[in-house]
């Protein structure tokens, strides 16, 4: 029985850890999505604020843009019970040069969301989240950015919620798939 019991213990063990290896390679064969880097998905699309109007979509807030380089609107919107803030620029070019720089500046682990470093100052709580300290039990988060990751397409630049770049490029992907249906 006891032999029995060890034996089942360590195919467990072992089929777990082959799951947590072949796991983690996969999400480390996302390559361009896990660098941020990309190309425009649809480069000659041109969207609107009407291509937002769509019964899976729910508007949340517009920003003043006047301060957000050569942008034309900008706009909390809730797709898939998840945060997105779509950003529309005059050309695909503005939104490749223009959107990608201030996108990536408030996306991912490494994104700036309060302080004096902040490129766009307006409602910049959107884009921030509160997150407890790590092995705390007492008030008290460390503020980090509550979008995951941004994508392109044409001349939208989609900033979308998720825990990380892939969960955030698979909404705003969802998102882009819809709009071009």
């Amino acid at each position: 029985m006891t032999r029995r019991f060890l034996l089942i213990t360590i195919t467990l063990v072992t089929v777990m850890t082959a799951n947590c290896v072949i796991g983690n390679q996969e999400v480390t064969s996302t390559g361009d999505l896990e660098s941020g880097e990309f190309k425009n998905l649809f480069p000659d699309k041109t969207y609107s604020e009407e291509d937002f109007d769509h019964q899976t979509i729910k508007f949340n807030k517009e920003y003043d843009v006047s301060e957000l380089p050569l942008a034309i609107s900008a706009t909390r919107i809730i797709f898939d019970k998840k945060y997105v803030e779509a950003r529309l620029y005059k050309t695909a070019d503005t939104a490749n040069e223009e959107g990608k720089t201030y996108a990536k500046s408030v996306t991912g682990p490494d994104g700036v969301v309060s302080g004096d470093s902040v490129m766009w100052k307006e409602k910049e709580r959107d884009r921030r989240k509160c997150v407890p300290k790590a092995g705390r039990s007492e008030a008290g988060c460390d503020q980090v950015a509550r979008y995951g990751g941004f994508l392109i397409s044409g001349n939208l630049v989609l900033l979308c919620e998720g825990l990380g770049m892939v969960d955030a490029h698979n909404l705003c992907r969802k998102l882009i798939e819809q709009l071009n249906e």
